[in-house]
């Protein structure tokens, strides 16, 4: 058995970001059960990365749960953060109460 330790991790099936567990280099490929990104950035440690393409306005998930709104197109494997998203706060009626793009039954951690 080999011990790999976990870089990343999708909190909940319904997420459509993944979170960065160390930093993340632009290239490196994540695996979530059926789902498979490639990232097109670096990302810093703690910071999210869009699991799959999220369009302009559709919200940010993250642990189960709406924590922003995309402010342009994030297309799979970029940083999600200020430049691109909007939080909850100042979006609040925007959401609707349907899951995100990339909900699924998806394994949590990376493979």
């Amino acid at each position: 058995m080999r011990n790999k330790a976990i870089r990343s991790v999708r909190i909940y099936d319904t997420d459509n970001i993944g979170l960065a567990l160390v930093d993340l280099k632009k290239g490196e490929i994540f695996k979530f059960g059926d789902l498979e990104v490639e990232l097109m950035e670096n990302i810093p440690y703690m910071h999210k990365f869009s699991l799959c393409r999220i369009v302009q306005n559709e919200p940010i998930i993250k642990r189960g749960e709406k924590i922003g709104i995309a402010v342009r197109n994030i297309e799979a494997g970029y940083h999600v953060h200020v430049h691109n998203m909007k939080g909850l706060e100042e979006y609040k009626k925007s959401f609707s109460s349907e899951a995100g793009p990339c909900a699924g039954p998806q394994d949590r951690l990376e493979a």
